[in-house]
């Protein structure tokens, strides 16, 4: 078993994002279990309702449309993923789930606007929307405010830099995990750099990531090795998306209906 697997089962904090628009809600299950273990974030419901104007409640509208469209979509309810195998002479294989082109390129589209800052709708944009509006607020609103942004937006930057199951093993083995480096799952892939490659390299566009991405992908081992990573990478941060989108809906005084976790 990995070691970012032993941490289940993790007793969630508040309901699970978008759970009701999946078909299997083990795989949304299991994604926030590591989120709160990971960062132990706090009910993004619970933010204070603000009052945004009519052009950038809009902005914030479609952020969460988004955020709903894309929870729906088939890679976040299929197992997917990679398999290595030795028959102990030395001769590996690897095998590989993966979605369809089709279903690559829709998720990187979706997902573009929603992490690519200039996109006119991603969290970068919504962010500072909400960000403005704080100043309305006052004393314990304005104080649960800036914490929840605080704490969400330190997530994000964390998942930008290193992949889930690295910061989950890093945090399992505490003062071990320095040397114990080549233990420590996706050690040393960045989420960012990589998925940049595979959209700016071939699914977005065919452009200056190209060179790139040809050397991740020199060979089976390594193809399927780094496209696992940029999938997994953009569904963990899909999820951070999700959630957000509850504290955009707060914000906007609405509710993103969800179960009980």
């Amino acid at each position: 078993m990995p070691i970012e697997d032993t941490i289940h089962p993790v007793k969630l904090h508040f309901p699970i994002p978008l759970v009701d628009k999946a078909t299997d809600q083990r795989g949304f299950k299991f994604s926030w279990e590591k989120r709160t273990y990971a960062f132990q974030l706090p009910d993004p419901a619970q933010f204070p309702p603000l009052a945004i104007e009519l052009e950038e409640k809009k902005v914030v509208a479609r952020y969460i449309m988004t955020c709903l469209q894309l929870a729906a979509y088939t890679v976040f309810n299929e197992q997917g993923g990679i398999a290595f195998s030795s028959s102990g002479q030395g001769n590996w294989e690897v095998t590989s789930n993966f979605p369809s082109h089709q279903e690559f390129a829709g998720l990187s589209g979706t997902f573009r606007q929603l992490h690519n800052p200039p996109d006119e709708a991603s969290y970068s944009k919504v962010k500072a929307i909400i960000s403005r509006a704080t100043v309305q607020l006052e004393g314990d609103d304005l104080e649960r405010a800036h914490d929840l942004l605080k704490v969400w937006d330190n997530a994000r930057k964390a998942l930008l830099k290193k992949m889930i199951s690295t910061i989950l093993c890093e945090k399992v083995l505490g003062d071990l995990a320095a040397s114990a480096e080549p233990k420590i799952s996706m050690f040393g892939v960045n989420p960012e750099e990589i998925i940049k490659a595979f959209n700016y390299g071939d699914s977005l566009h065919w452009g200056d990531q190209r060179e790139n991405l040809a050397r991740l992908v020199a060979d089976d081992f390594s193809e399927s090795f780094h496209k696992h990573c940029c999938i997994e990478a953009m569904i963990t941060l899909s999820h951070f998306y999700f959630g957000y989108a509850m504290l955009a809906a707060a914000a906007l005084g609405m509710r993103v209906n969800a179960p009980a976790a």
